[in-house]
């Protein structure tokens, strides 16, 4: 957390009261023991987002507990790096297989629509031999 950069500085921010009041429960909720020890993870979490390099997107997600705890496990059990990265793999793996679905729809799309314009072009010229 920012605690260890070294040198701080005092900053002075007006919040509303409701919004002091959300940040109070969000430092109770995450055992955090001030305000300014929310709003400084919470700028950390912040930097760290907007310091991604370009080719990266930062998402924040939010996990059912037992979605997460199920990643975890695999990390404890030393077959997934971190739960990061087990999530960009498990997005990764499905993305890929819904690209292949796609794909092969589109592809059945237009055999189906080239199918459809043989027939189309077959009764037109068979009107047209008709006496």
């Amino acid at each position: 957390m920012s605690e260890s950069k070294g040198r701080t500085d005092r900053v002075t921010v007006r919040l509303s009261e409701e919004d002091l009041d959300s940040i109070q429960i969000v430092a109770e909720r995450a055992g955090l023991e001030s305000v300014s020890d929310v709003l400084r993870t919470a700028l950390d979490l912040f930097i760290e987002t907007q310091a991604t390099p370009a080719h990266v997107r930062t998402v924040v997600v939010h996990l059912p507990a037992g979605l997460y705890s199920r990643a975890e496990r695999l990390v404890l059990a030393g077959e997934a790096l971190s739960v990061e990265h087990e999530i960009e793999k498990a997005l990764e793996a499905h993305l890929s297989g819904r690209m292949e679905k796609l794909i092969f729809e589109n592809r059945r799309i237009e055999k189906i629509e080239q199918l459809g314009l043989q027939r189309t072009a077959q009764s037109s010229l068979d009107e047209n031999l008709q006496p």
